[in-house]
Parts: structure tokens; C-alpha cells; sequence
């Protein structure tokens, strides 16, 4: 059994009899502190429903979800002062430039993957990347996630959750990759010197 059945199992044990708002209360706090992704409880409750009533649950979750987020982003927010305090120096200063530019994407990718949204959410706010930009990727990334477990549970069942259960940790590791690619190839942006030329390859004056 793998880590997403085990999970499904423990979800039904404790959530089955509030189905909605076990799922509202499971997407919430996953965005902000819970190891408990949503999407096995999601696609329990559209595995025996119309096809409307899935695109449903999926907007209720995306809804929750984005809404958990934003108080994580409160939390990095919250703490924000205090890590530039203890962190400060060039090296902070090179991260949180790259993440206010290139944040977005970041948490979209992450939005849309297995890797623990909470990380994503304190650290946009910590790292003070725009709220609405933040919201914006986060309501796409999870948006076309949790729309898509619903609509596929609906039309596959019990198959789906098996998909990712055996999919979850390459998921994961792909996700991984895409963001390191994503920092490799924006990561000359925050060593630009004043004209755009690279910092280090600037000679003396």
C-alpha cells in the first residue's frame, strides 16, 4: 500500500462523515501547516458524483486552499522582518530579489505539484513577493490540480487515486527540477551590476 492509499484510508476514517467541509477544513490547512494533501478526500466525495457537481468540489477545494495559503503568506509575512535581520547580507538580499521577480512562478509550479504547498506560502511571504501575484499563481496552480482530480475521479474512479499513488514521488522530483530550472536560467538576473552586465564579469575601474 502505497503512501497515497494509506492516506485515503486515514482521510475516510476521520473526515467520511463531514465529506464538504471535512474536504474545506483538509484543503485549508494544508496550505499552511497539515501533511495532509486534500486530494485523496476530493477524489473520494467526485468518484460517485455528476460531472457539475465535481467541477464543484474542485472549486471548493481550490477555493479553501488558496484561502490557507494566504494566511501562511501572512505567517512568512509575519516573520519577514526578523529573517532579513538574521540572514541579512548580499546572499539574502541576491535570494529575495530573484524570488520578488521570479516568485510567481515558483509557486505556480509549486501550487500545481506534490510538494508541500506550505513551504510556498510562508516563504512568498517572508521573502515578500507581491500578495496578488501570490494569489494569482496560487489560484491557478491549484485551480487546474484539484479541477482535474475531481473531473477525472469522476470518470475514473478508483483509478486515479491508484495514478497517483504510484506517480506521487516522481511528481514530486520533477516539480523539483522544474524550480531548480527555473532558478538556473532567470539566476543572471540577480547578479546584474547597473546596464544589465553581470557583476562578476564587470572589470575594474
Amino acid at each position: 500500500m502505497g503512501l497515497t492509499e494509506t492516506t485515503v484510508d486515514w482521510v475516510q476514517s476521520v473526515f467520511a462523515g463531514y465529506e464538504v467541509i471535512g474536504l474545506v477544513l483538509v484543503s485549508f490547512t494544508e496550505a499552511i501547516l497539515s501533511p495532509i494533501p486534500p486530494d485523496p478526500l476530493l477524489a473520494v466525495l467526485a468518484e460517485p458524483a455528476s460531472l457539475p457537481w465535481a467541477v464543484w468540489l474542485g472549486l471548493v477545494t481550490t477555493i479553501a486552499s488558496v484561502a490557507g495559503g494566504a494566511i501562511g503568506y501572512l505567517v512568512g509575512d509575519r516573520f519577514s522582518e526578523w529573517a532579513h535581520e538574521r540572514f541579512a547580507g548580499p546572499k539574502m538580499d541576491r535570494v529575495e530579489g530573484w524570488y520578488q521577480e521570479h516568485g510567481e512562478w515558483v509557486v505556480g509550479v509549486a501550487a500545481l505539484s506534490p510538494i508541500p504547498f506550505k513551504i510556498f506560502t510562508v516563504t512568498s511571504g517572508l521573502l515578500n513577493l507581491r500578495f496578488w501575484p501570490f494569489a494569482a499563481a496560487a489560484t491557478v496552480g491549484r485551480g487546474v490540480r484539484f479541477l482535474a482530480v475531481a473531473i477525472l475521479a469522476t470518470f475514473y474512479g478508483d483509478r486515479v487515486i491508484a495514478w497517483v499513488d504510484a506517480y506521487e514521488i516522481p511528481l514530486a522530483i520533477a516539480a523539483v527540477l522544474a524550480l531548480i530550472a527555473v532558478y538556473w536560467f532567470t539566476r543572471e538576473d540577480t547578479t546584474a551590476g547597473p546596464g544589465g552586465a553581470s557583476r562578476d564579469l564587470e572589470e575594474p575601474g
